[in-house]
Formats: structure tokens, sequence, C-alpha cells
């Protein structure tokens, strides 16, 4: 329990200061990074899918739960995309904030996901961890670049997303916090995030594939992604009361 404690929090600790990350990698050439991007959007895809219906959904049993994670995601950027265009004109700055708002639930929800994870086992915190990393590197880049576009410096705006993955810490605490029998909808909303986050976000970055080699190295990819969640679980594996 103790290592797995110990897990958590460095878990927590990284996912925290993984914008500073993002910040680094907007040093690379464009043609490089995009490569990088969409390479990481394929291999998280898989990761994600694969974390979600093989690990977290047969730890939960709760179906139920996990249909309301993809309607609360659907519904929290449902209402961020009306605020930025809802009358037809967008308004990238007052956007920046309202995507600050929806990071900061991110990051919360980010925390939970976490200690619930990790709360069933260290197989399980640790292919949280990974899913989310990987989903978060390619979206603390698309973060700053918003903050940027919309008005802000480069300093204050990796200032704001520290501050909003600061969240976590408090998410994770919640979860630890909760009831042991809260422990199976919580697992069962965080596969309906995860989900929904691969499908709706990641999954149509992937669409402008134009030529059967490409579609092979994306798919090729994802399922790389998915077969480490699988050796993950191997390497890891625990017993099931």
């Amino acid at each position: 329990m103790v290592e797995v404690s110990y897990a958590l929090w460095l878990s927590v600790l990284v996912l925290i200061l993984l914008p500073l990350a993002g910040a680094a990698l907007l040093c690379m050439s464009s043609r490089l990074l995009e490569r990088l991007l969409r390479a990481l959007v394929a291999f998280a895809s898989g990761a994600m899918l694969a974390t979600a219906l093989l690990k977290l959904l047969p730890e939960s049993n709760a179906h139920a739960y996990a249909l309301a994670g993809v309607m609360v995601l659907f519904l929290m950027e449902g209402l961020i995309s009306w605020h930025h265009c809802h009358d037809g004109t967008c308004e990238v700055h007052s956007f920046s904030y309202m995507m600050l708002v929806a990071q900061s639930l991110h990051s919360f929800i980010h925390g939970a996901v976490l200690a619930a994870s990790y709360a069933v086992s260290f197989e399980l915190g640790a292919l949280a961890t990974l899913a989310i990393l990987l989903h978060q590197i390619a979206q603390e880049m698309s973060n700053l670049g918003v903050l940027v576009y919309g008005g802000f410096s480069k300093v204050r705006a990796l200032g704001y997303l520290l501050l909003t993955s600061c969240l976590a810490l408090p998410g994770a605490a919640a979860a630890l916090l909760a009831p042991p029998e809260a422990l199976p909808p919580v697992l069962g909303f965080a596969a309906g995030a995860l989900i929904y986050i691969a499908v709706s976000d990641l999954m149509p970055e992937l669409r402008g594939e134009r030529n059967p080699g490409g579609i092979l190295r994306v798919a090729m990819l994802m399922l790389l992604g998915i077969a480490l969640v699988q050796a993950l679980g191997m390497f890891f594996k625990h017993p099931h009361p």
C-alpha cells in the first residue's frame, strides 16, 4: 500500500508538471513536431481504449457510470464550444478563459481517475497514468497554442496551465477520501471519460490520411498502444478478489 501511495503521488506530480514538457516540445521543428504529435495521438488512442475497455470496465462492472462519463464530457465540450461560437462569431480571447475552466475540470477528473485506479492495483494505476500522460502531452501543447493565440504571453499561458494542472491534486485526494463503495462508479466514469476522449477528440485527428501506407501506420500505432497496455497488464498481474 505504501508503494502504491508513492506511485500515485508521483503520477500526480508528473501530471501537474506536464505543461512544461509541452512547452519544451514547441522548440522542435514544425515538421518533426507534427509527425511526433500524430504518432502520439494514434498511440494514445489505442492505449486509452484498451485501458478503458479491457481494464477499467472489467474492474468496475459499472457500465451505466461509463455512459455517464461519456455524457458528462460531451456536455462539457458542447457548452465550451457553444460559448465560443454560439452567435456565429468566435471570441478567441474569452474562449481562452473558458478553455482554462474546462482544463481545470479535466485535471480534477484525471487526479480522481489516477487515485481510483491505484486503489485497485498498481497495475491499473500505471496503465491509467500511461494513457492520461500520452493524451495530455499533445493536449497541453494544443492548450498552450490556444492561450497564446487568444492574447496571452507564452509565460503567462504556461503559468495558467500549471495552475489548472494542480487541480489533479485535490481530485486525487477526493477520490481517496471517498467511501469504498464509490470506487466502482468512479472507475466506470473514468472508463467512459477515456473512451470519449479517444473516440471524440483523438481519433478524428487521424482521419486525414489519404494513402494506404499512412492509414496502416496509424493503425499499427494504435495497435501498439493496445499491445503495450496488455503487456503491462500481464507484467503487473494482480489477483482478483
